[in-house]
């Protein structure tokens, strides 16, 4: 399936269940809905666009499981970079080569 085909498929499954839960934060009990983690990803993909991430760039996430973690991740499908997720459990010299090498 084509990365663009993906966006679209992603966006119809948002819209068409808008007022549904899609996340439940498990330290809060913060209940989202898909059209609020829509709105954040949105807003986030604008963010990471204008500081000049791009369609092929590599983010890495170096969040614990998190609502964040969920918004970065489809801010990154938005736009077609490519999310890196680093265990953040790793040592600090293993992130480092991680993100550096």
């Amino acid at each position: 399936m084509a990365a663009d085909s993906s966006i679209e498929l992603m966006r119809t499954v948002f819209l068409d269940n808008k007022n549904k839960i899609f996340l439940i934060d498990s330290l809060s009990g913060r209940e989202f809905t898909y059209q609020e983690i829509e709105h954040f990803y949105l807003q986030l993909a604008s963010l990471l666009s204008a500081r000049g991430i791009r369609k092929g760039d590599r983010v890495a996430l170096l969040l614990p499981n998190s609502p964040e973690y969920v918004v970065l991740y489809f801010s990154c499908m938005q736009l077609g970079a490519i999310p890196v997720p680093i265990n953040i459990n790793l040592a600090a010299k293993d992130i480092s080569h991680i993100i550096f090498h």
